[in-house]
């Protein structure tokens, strides 16, 4: 059984053939770190390879996107249009464990099983109640009208069975792949998208080209449209390859030889991300600390065992998506930022009042650098701080025009005072939660080892944004760089996912994102699959749609 299906396997694969091991260039923001970004080379990309959080954000973030357009159709994009697309794809089952109050918003035929089937230890357990008493209330689902404000134990993407549920199990099921009019192809990496002009004398997507490497010598393979093209590759390969095949800025294209096929200067602008913080603790149990792979022979027979039961019974600690519970909250929540200790003079970047701009996530093992950096070991957990609504854009740009060297990726973390301030303020929060009794009992504070964050209230502001230009890091969560929105403004794609000035070729994933939302991503991104399946069903089989003619004109 691949590694993938394993819960809590996900950070083995990191640097592995699965993974493909970008890096940022130097951060100048963040004491010139270059910043590792782990991104999924399998079926299934990201989902095989996140840490299975499904959760998708406020609300008003998705009917944000409807709010910033005038063209007719827009509306679809609000929440109360797009949300049906979340319980489209969506397959919970109901635990007793974990029983909602209401379940009739949550999907149940879809093809992505979602539910509480993962671990939630005694460390995640004790951070929901410490949040309810610092003053984060507790929220049973926050994927509801009702907003997502609130302490959790999180839902994930993990199946009854125990596996980690992705676009790959969940899509290219035996049925799917014995059809005939679907190939699947692997180990194929795309060169470029290939264009040609139509009887309408429009130029239009007619195939695309891309590489086997396996052998002694590269071989290309082309293969042709009749119709459409649709680009989901994410937020950092679908503008690569865009411009690898002349879609892009004409003077960035045009520094790299590579003739111009549109002029479109929104193509990988405006990348935002979540970042989050690190802070790690010494815990007097409860650790899953062990299943790392480099502490030692007695933790490795441990987590041997633990593999052992997770085979047998699909239970026990590699059931766990390692971030097992969590908090949202704003920069202006007045019980945990009160106005007469806190200034008023952040401002307010979030979709709503009902939409966060802090998470704090509970890791029952240490985190650093993704791995890269060991950890104290022993009994350690993580409380990671995380910038839900950054204001500091960065660019996915080309390094050459060389279709297998990674492109630059920048995302200028914490470029603006704002997302400093706001993380401070996060991490204010998670000090308290973590010196909150219910936390409290579960950390050992009078451990003295300095890579423990047992002081965090007795340091300044000034010493948090140090920490925070320090250590902060990527949770995985690229999106915009291809972006959803008028020509005027920027945008690279309109309301029907396809591309200003190639009608035939749409980009559905995480890049066409207006804004980053205040949750996890791949939610969005399976929704994003739903509609766009509709939508392309629409062009050709609706007499009402305006359809999009094949490049052959037949």
């Amino acid at each position: 059984m691949p590694l993938s299906r394993v819960p809590s396997g996900y950070p083995l694969l990191f640097h592995s053939k699965y993974d493909w091991n970008l890096y940022t260039v130097p951060q100048k923001h963040a004491l010139n770190r270059k910043c590792y970004w782990p991104r999924g080379k399998m079926l299934g990309g990201c989902s095989s390879i996140n840490a299975e959080i499904y959760h998708y954000g406020a609300p008003e973030d998705f009917s944000e996107w409807g709010d910033d357009w005038t063209e007719p159709g827009a509306e679809q994009w609000r929440y109360e249009n797009f949300a049906p697309y979340f319980r489209k794809y969506e397959r919970f089952t109901p635990n007793a464990a974990y029983a909602l109050d209401e379940i009739s918003h949550r999907g149940g035929e879809g093809n992505i099983q979602t539910g509480f089937n993962s671990r939630h230890g005694p460390f995640g357990t004790a951070f929901v109640e410490a949040c309810k008493e610092a003053g984060v209330p507790f929220s049973k689902d926050l994927n509801t009208l009702n907003g997502s404000l609130g302490a959790t134990n999180l839902m994930t993407y993990v199946g009854t069975n125990g596996e980690r549920s992705t676009s790959e199990t969940g899509y290219l099921t035996n049925d799917v792949l014995k059809r005939k009019n679907l190939m699947v192809v692997t180990h194929a990496h795309v060169t470029k998208i290939l264009f040609a002009t139509g009887p309408d004398g429009q130029r239009r997507a007619s195939g695309v080209e891309f590489a086997d490497r396996r052998g002694s010598k590269t071989q290309l393979y082309r293969a042709q449209a009749r119709k459409e093209i649709v680009l989901s590759a994410g937020a950092v390969h679908s503008p690569h390859i865009l411009m690898l095949s002349g879609v892009g800025p004409a003077t960035h294209l045009s520094k790299h030889g590579i003739p111009v096929e549109l002029d479109l200067p929104g193509v990988g602008q405006y990348l935002r991300d979540h970042v989050f913080v690190n802070t790690m603790f010494r815990l007097r149990s409860g650790s899953l600390e062990y299943v790392k792979p480099d502490t030692g022979a007695l933790n490795a027979l441990r987590s041997l065992g633990s593999m052992i039961s997770w085979f047998a019974t699909k239970k026990g600690p590699m059931s766990s998506n390692i971030s097992e519970s969590a908090a949202f909250f704003r920069f202006d929540d007045p019980v945990l930022f009160p106005k007469d200790k806190y200034a008023q003079d952040i401002e307010d970047t979030t979709s709503g009042p009902g939409a966060p701009d802090i998470e704090v996530i509970s890791c029952p093992l240490g985190v650093n650098r993704h791995g890269d950096v060991k950890c104290p070991g022993g009994q350690t957990g993580s409380l990671l701080t995380v910038l839900l609504r950054p204001t500091s854009a960065g660019t996915i740009t080309l390094a050459s025009n060389d279709p297998f060297a990674p492109p630059v990726i920048d995302p200028n973390y914490l470029a603006t005072q704002h997302d400093v301030d706001v993380l401070v303020r996060g991490l204010r929060a998670t000090s308290a939660i973590a010196k909150a009794p219910a936390l409290a009992s579960q950390i050992d504070f009078s451990e003295e080892d300095p890579r423990f964050d047992h002081n965090l209230d007795e340091v300044t502001d000034s010493q948090l944004e140090y920490a925070i230009r320090e250590r902060a890091e990527t949770l995985y969560h690229p999106t915009s760089t291809v972006r959803m929105a008028p020509l005027a403004k920027g945008g690279c794609v309109d309301y029907f996912l396809r591309l200003h000035g190639i009608p035939n070729l749409r980009v559905v994933d995480d890049s066409i994102l207006p804004e980053i939302v205040s949750g996890h991503t791949a939610g969005p991104a399976f929704a994003l699959g739903e509609k766009a399946s509709d939508l392309i069903k629409d062009a050709y089989l609706s007499p009402a749609a305006e359809a999009v003619k094949p490049a052959n004109g037949k």
